[in-house]
């Protein structure tokens, strides 16, 4: 699965412009700050919440998606901000794995990503505290989704005949 950096921070800016506009305040200050999430500075800051969000999802979907260490080759990485231009999670998955699953997996965990960072930037940048905790609540809502329609697809159901 990839999920583009551009197509996420478009529908990041798109939602903070949303929240910026219809905000109770008369603090043009903190109205931009909502507004300007994804300009030079705040972006970096964005960054590093796409990428926790990004971390977090993968281990949401850590039954087809965890990976081994090499013993022979050390791993090693570092904590200096870069930007990618797409996140991509490898998922190995058993032939017999549903496509309309992947999909739905597919569209929450992009939802997911972008509810991860407007919980987290909506809180910095001052909103309402009802704003950051309906983001925050959307995206443990998707963890639980996600998390169901994967155990809803782990084995084969089996159902028994019955004689009525």
């Amino acid at each position: 699965m990839a999920f583009i950096r551009e197509q996420l921070l478009y529908d990041i800016a798109n939602v903070a412009y949303v929240h910026a506009d219809v905000m109770p305040t008369d603090d043009d200050h903190a109205r931009h700050q909502v507004f300007d999430v994804i300009q030079d500075g705040n972006i970096d800051r964005v960054t590093r919440i796409l990428d926790v969000a990004y971390a977090e999802a993968v281990e949401l979907l850590y039954p087809f998606s965890k990976q081994q260490l090499c013993p022979l080759r050390p791993y090693f990485n570092d904590d200096t901000l870069q930007e990618s231009d797409a996140y991509i999670i490898d998922l190995k998955l058993p032939d017999n794995f549903s496509r309309t699953t992947l999909e739905l997996i597919l569209r929450y965990t992009h939802e997911y990503m972008v509810a991860r960072v407007l919980a987290q930037w909506l809180r910095i940048a001052g909103a309402p505290s009802d704003a950051w905790q309906q983001w925050y609540e959307l995206y443990n809502d998707i963890e639980a989704r996600i998390r169901s329609a994967l155990n809803a697809r782990l084995s084969r159901t089996r159902r028994t005949l019955s004689p009525f």
